[in-house]
């Protein structure tokens, strides 16, 4: 919105300076139908200013919220690696468990067929 509100700043000030210059004044071109003639370049500014600073103010709520969001993001990403470690690691205490078991299991059939 600045850079908007400058640019038009400058077109403005360009057209000013070409009224100043009397340039095309040869062509009678009708006063009414050039409202913004006696307008200043300070008012223009002004009311540029303040309609940039009026967006600019109004986006602000929008960009905390995204930025809050963002982080939270952020936190899940981060929260990935550890969750598959800690899932990696529980994998392997279940496959240590079942083969414990199944030793085991292996070893009473064995005495029970042997007795």
């Amino acid at each position: 919105w600045k850079r908007f509100a400058i640019s038009l700043s400058n077109l403005f000030s360009v057209e000013k300076d070409l009224e100043q210059a009397h340039i095309g004044d040869q062509i009678k071109s009708n006063k009414k139908n050039q409202p913004f003639r006696k307008l200043r370049k300070s008012a223009v500014d002004d009311a540029l200013r303040v309609l940039a600073r009026g967006k600019i103010d109004r986006s602000g709520p929008s960009l905390k919220t995204l930025r809050s969001m963002m982080s939270a993001y952020f936190a899940d990403l981060n929260s990935v690696v550890p969750a598959f470690r800690e899932y990696s690691e529980a994998t392997n205490q279940l496959h240590q468990l079942d083969d414990a078991h199944s030793l085991k299991s292996n070893h009473t059939k064995k005495s029970s067929n042997q007795a």
